[in-house]
């Protein structure tokens, strides 16, 4: 009869049922994850085209950042656009400041006609000019022309199949972040969202970085040129983080948004810090730009040679007695990069930074250390 059939007979009939049931659910757990990772990718797809600035002090980590945006393959990068124009005497000193904004400007929208107050070598007067070059070819740099029109197309087609990001490295704007932050209602179209992303390096060891590569340091070897070289630094990064800060306490103006790198985070964790940055744009990170990034990090932990060869130094002390003022070496390794300043400035360079009232103000905000006393 039923009742002298063993128990275990009724579970040897629900094994069928029990082992479909759990193929089942595990194929809806893939199904729910491949949803979820295709929604991801439409809704990336789908933003409209984000605009990230690069601003920082040159020798601050500007060329290392913007790999992370040339790598992308749904990205348009541009190198440090405005130079060729800035070379040829094009931005007058009185309209600077406004100049290099609206161009910056006109180029995240790709708009190389755009109008710009410019007074260029091969105009006679200053005017409302373009951008690009004039055809007739009065220009110091006859390339640059051929290089404009490759940008106005990739920036186009580009941007148009991939609905990803244009990122622009400056290093010609700090201290106009307030500037740019007004001007970028002119963002096109309507509704792009604007991402600042500004560079911060300890003054010290900028100061130390610049000497080294000959560009950018004070033109008089001596306490006060440092001093006033270091006022005009702080000052400027000062200006650009108050106005960061300003930004991130109302959550962002207009569509604008600010992301502050320290340089040290970004050499010596620039996986992490790759992460950050991604993040708060909301997007994934790359897998082009990751590799690119993890083959970094060995290297710069080796100490091997930068995004760049190291540059041959330009301007050595002309007096044997300030050689122990500022150190002339160009290794990359790590340490170097970070605190190579402590053993290559003296105590009156390092004194004559940390004594002004900007810079200490400005190092005590980032939590650099100080040496000197007030």
């Amino acid at each position: 009869s039923d009742e002298l059939k063993p128990k275990g007979a009724d579970l040897t009939r629900l094994l069928p049922l029990t082992r479909c049931l759990m193929l089942h659910a595990i194929w809806f757990q893939l199904a729910l994850v491949t949803l979820a990772l295709h929604a991801g990718r439409m809704l990336e797809h789908s933003m409209t085209t984000d605009a990230v600035v690069i601003t920082c002090h040159g020798r601050s980590g500007s060329t290392l950042t913007e790999r992370m945006f040339d790598k992308n393959p749904k990205a348009v990068s541009y190198f440090e656009p405005l130079r060729p124009w800035e070379k040829c005497n094009c931005f007058d000193h009185m309209h600077r400041a406004k100049s290099l904004i609206d161009s910056t400007i006109a180029m995240l929208n790709c708009d190389f006609s755009a109008p710009v107050l410019q007074k260029c070598t091969w105009h006679n007067k200053l005017g409302v000019h373009p951008l690009m070059p004039r055809a007739d070819g009065k220009t110091r740099e006859p390339h640059i022309l051929s290089v404009i029109n490759a940008s106005v197309s990739a920036c186009s087609e580009r941007i148009a199949a991939a609905r990803g990001m244009i990122a622009v490295k400056l290093i010609r704007i700090p201290g106009l972040l307030h500037l740019l932050v007004d001007q970028s209602r002119g963002l096109m179209p309507a509704g792009r969202r604007l991402f600042v992303l500004h560079l911060i390096r300890d003054p010290r060891a900028l100061l130390h970085s610049r000497n080294r590569v000959g560009w950018g340091q004070p033109s008089k070897l001596l306490k006060n040129g440092v001093a006033r070289w270091a006022g005009t630094i702080c000052s400027q990064t000062l200006k650009d983080m108050d106005a960061g800060d300003a930004l991130m306490a109302r959550g962002g103006d207009n569509g604008v948004l600010y992301i502050r790198v320290l340089y040290e985070d970004l050499v010596q964790s620039p996986i992490a810090t790759l992460d950050r940055v991604y993040g708060l744009l909301g997007r994934s990170v790359p897998p082009a730009v990751a590799n690119f990034f993890r083959m970094r990090v060995p290297g710069i932990a080796r100490g091997q040679r930068g995004l760049q060869a190291d540059r041959q130094v330009k301007k050595k002390p002309k007096w044997e007695r300030h050689q122990k003022l500022y150190g002339t070496r160009t290794s990359k390794s790590l340490p170097e990069l970070v605190d190579g300043w402590q053993s290559a400035l003296s105590l009156e360079a390092v004194a004559a930074i940390e004594t002004r009232p900007k810079c200490r103000s400005m190092m005590a905000k980032l939590n650099y250390s100080l040496t000197a006393k007030p």
